[in-house]
């Protein structure tokens, strides 16, 4: 009676284990997707930054010239 238990129980715990690792593989990909996507909108972000300070100084230079 106890093997029959034990083994209905050992059973469970492996199921729960591969369970735990595969939700746990399954949290460290979104993470990774995660940061590839903020550091993605950061470049943009960076870039649109360095596009209007570029058209401000072309501005302010041709001000100047005028």
């Amino acid at each position: 009676m106890g093997g029959t238990l034990g083994s209905a129980w050992l059973t469970h715990r492996s199921g729960a284990a591969a369970r735990r690792e595969e939700w746990q593989r399954i949290e460290q990909s979104r993470l990774a997707g995660l940061a590839v996507e903020q550091r993605q909108s950061g470049l943009q972000e960076r870039k649109a930054c360095y596009a209007a300070f570029n058209a401000a100084g072309r501005h302010y230079l041709a001000t100047l010239s005028d």
